[in-house]
């Protein structure tokens, strides 16, 4: 009997838990997480705090039944010695319910902190449906790492040459990188589940580029490139076998500089798909070039 009302206690936990404000959990997971690690005791900030927050307040914030307010935040920002990426975060958080798909493809979601995932990173594929809906329209990626054909980012992939709304050009610098593209491109063409629309559409969608190692010292994707206002960029964070698996948002400096040299590459592709394959370009200040063409 005691057993089954013990059962019956943990399975309401849980309905309350799936409940609650997914941004309010997270708000409230994040402060634990910092006082926790700043050595600081729910007592301790409650002493220092002059009314601005109680410790019931407190409490409800670290359990994930409230949000701070704008003024508590700020408090206990300041009190944690939070940096200025670390109060953004828990900002992006806090109003995450009136952010665009295309702000939250930028930062980090509650869900990055509910599932358990290192503040900074968010595993390929997650955010994937988020492109069509925060209005990506290109991506370039540059990669050390050779394109994988591996189902999960296959299918992917094949999901978003599906839409028709989204453009991928990859830039990568190994010779694997070059017959993995064709490969990964054979396979996309004959695919019985993309349409032939989409196969005739194919290599303008899906672009890719051998460049200079020096430039794929550093793997990260560009969103909406040359787009005023909307271009944007994530770091990529990889594995020891050369996947994916998170990304980190680059600020907007870095962004110019990383568009203002890949976009010389870009501006000669013309040129390169014109000679045929295995044409090759030195592009001044670059290196040589090499636009793959299947």
């Amino acid at each position: 009997m005691i057993q089954r009302r013990n059962l019956k206690a943990k399975d309401r936990t849980r309905k309350e838990e799936k409940e609650r404000d997914p941004a309010a959990r997270s708000v409230g997971a994040v402060i634990s997480f910092y006082r926790r690690a700043k050595g600081k005791t729910q007592k301790k900030l409650i002493e220092d705090a002059q009314g601005i927050i109680s410790a019931t307040s407190l409490a409800m914030i670290e359990g994930g039944t409230r949000l701070p307010t704008e003024k508590a935040l700020r408090f206990l920002c300041d009190q944690l010695q939070l940096s200025a990426f670390q109060i953004e975060q828990l900002e992006d958080l806090l109003h995450d319910s009136e952010r665009t798909d295309e702000q939250r493809l930028k930062s980090i979601m509650p869900s990055d902190v509910l599932q358990g995932r290192a503040l900074f990173l968010r595993p390929p594929g997650d955010d994937s449906t988020l492109l069509e809906s925060a209005g990506v329209e290109e991506i370039w990626i540059i990669t050390k790492s050779p394109l994988t054909v591996k189902k999960k980012y296959y299918e992917m992939l094949r999901e978003r040459l599906k839409s028709g709304k989204l453009r991928s050009t990859y830039f990568v610098d190994s010779d694997a990188g070059k017959s993995q593209f064709v490969e990964l491109y054979q396979m996309l063409l004959k695919d019985p589940n993309l349409d032939s629309d989409a196969k005739n559409v194919l290599s303008d969608r899906l672009r890719c580029i051998i460049v200079p190692s020096t430039l794929t010292i550093f793997g990260f994707v560009l969103f909406n490139p040359n787009i005023p206002n909307r271009m944007f960029g994530r770091s990529v964070v990889m594995d020891q076998n050369g996947l994916t698996v998170g990304v980190i948002p680059m600020d907007t400096p870095k962004v110019a500089a990383a568009f203002r040299e890949f976009n010389k590459i870009v501006e000669r592709v013309g040129t390169l798909r014109i000679r045929g394959s295995g044409a090759r370009e030195i592009i001044q200040g670059i290196g040589e070039c090499e636009l793959v063409l299947p």
